[in-house]
């Protein structure tokens, strides 16, 4: 029989019931967590973020916070925690200053190293950045890992030189994992990536991390299922599982829980079998597919009254074919709502790849891209961050889109 849950262990639950929706029960957890005597500074740093983000009162977690950072640190480890502590309270010199002790003390682990890099470069700091990267690389047996992360880092924040001296170095060390290595240095680089190699790098990627995928997007502050909830709401649907709702792209199921409701029939496919197999164990589906978007024939026939393609149109350029895919097995009048990385006001084709691996996409090149596909320009649209990029938020945005109806 497995014991109580740790904070930590709860401080998850609690994000992914906020992310879902389930508000209530996210505080309830938060109130909880926060009356235990013997909560951590890790935990209390994670609880002091997630009571933020809920606009909820976190000033006696943040004055418990302050209070531990009195005490003298002991070791590596407790000065890492203590860093990231002082950067939720804005104190950024303090967090510098204990990243440089913990990581001279030991260069081994990678967190502190990262930290240091994301907080130096919101410091302007970023000279600093690249010799600190580099001298901890030196000390790692694999470095690939670490090389790659500061390189994506380093492209975030437009220092692309730093970016290319990481990209290089990292290489050589992604022999047998090329397809995520290609990923991101096609994103720094500005390169094409041809449709197929795209597909192929997707799918080994997200095999990989699948069984941990739910944990990382809890991490990273996902919010593309709420944001899908969100624009749902504004169709006024029927909540009386009377629809054929296809979820497409639908990974480990993270949306699942904003489609029930509408479902008479809810069906999930993907392209990585990982992530199916991982939706599967959640048996929130009533059919589960493998797919490939873009190819027509590979789709579940339909029609369905409602397709949802949320977090997954940032891995296409070109929105042309995979919309004219999900449009033709959208019955005419139904809805297909999506989520994508906001590209602003891009020129022309109005589509680009970003330093992470992911397109963003221009509302302009959407709305002819579903125009092309039989379907009318966004009716609704929410804008939002979507997620965290190593702590910088993404703006993302939620679209709603209608099927031409057939004129009789």
């Amino acid at each position: 029989m497995s014991g109580p849950l740790s904070a930590r262990d709860r401080l998850q639950r609690a994000s992914r019931l906020w992310a879902e929706g389930a508000e209530a029960e996210a505080r309830k957890i938060c109130r909880q967590v926060a009356r235990l005597s013997d909560l951590t500074m890790p935990d209390g740093a994670a609880l002091l973020r997630l009571l933020r983000e809920m606009g909820d009162d976190a000033d006696p977690v943040e004055a418990r916070l302050r209070a531990q950072l009195d005490t003298p640190a002991t070791g590596a480890s407790d000065l890492f925690d203590r860093a990231q502590a002082l950067v939720l309270l804005d104190q950024r010199e303090a967090a510098l200053a204990g990243l440089d002790l913990a990581i001279t003390a030991d260069p081994a682990p990678i967190p502190p190293a990262l930290l240091y890099l994301r907080v130096a470069l919101h410091s302007g700091r970023a000279a600093d950045a690249l010799p600190l990267i580099l001298r901890v690389a030196g000390a790692q047996t694999h470095p690939g890992r670490l090389l790659l992360a500061a390189a994506k880092i380093m492209g975030l924040h437009g220092q692309t030189a730093a970016a290319e001296t990481l990209l290089t170095q990292a290489e050589p060390h992604y022999r047998d994992a090329c397809a995520e290595f290609d990923f991101v240095a096609a994103g720094l680089r500005g390169q094409a990536i041809p449709a197929g190699k795209q597909r192929d790098m997707a799918v080994a990627i997200f095999d990989k991390f699948a069984a941990d995928y739910d944990d990382t997007l809890t991490s990273i502050r996902n919010n593309g299922p709420q944001m899908i909830g969100r624009v749902l709401g504004q169709l006024d649907l029927p909540r009386k599982r009377g629809l054929q709702v296809l979820d497409a792209g639908c990974g480990t199921g993270l949306c699942a829980a904003h489609l029930r409701p509408y479902a008479n029939r809810l069906h999930g496919v993907d392209v990585s079998v990982g992530m199916l197999e991982q939706a599967r164990a959640k048996r929130t589906y009533d059919t589960l597919t493998r797919s490939d978007l873009t190819v027509a024939g590979t789709l579940p026939a339909g029609p369905f009254d409602l397709i949802v393609a949320a977090d997954v149109l940032t891995y296409f350029g070109d929105l042309t074919g995979v919309l004219r895919s999900l449009a033709g097995v959208l019955r005419p009048g139904g809805w297909l709502v999506m989520t994508v990385e906001d590209g602003g006001d891009m020129a022309a084709p109005g589509y680009g790849l970003g330093p992470s691996g992911r397109f963003r996409h221009s509302v302009g090149h959407i709305g002819s891209a579903l125009s092309t596909a039989g379907v009318n320009r966004p009716k609704h649209q929410i804008s939002d961050t979507l997620r965290l990029e190593f702590g910088m938020p993404v703006g993302g945005l939620a679209l709603a889109a209608q099927k031409l109806a057939l004129a009789f």
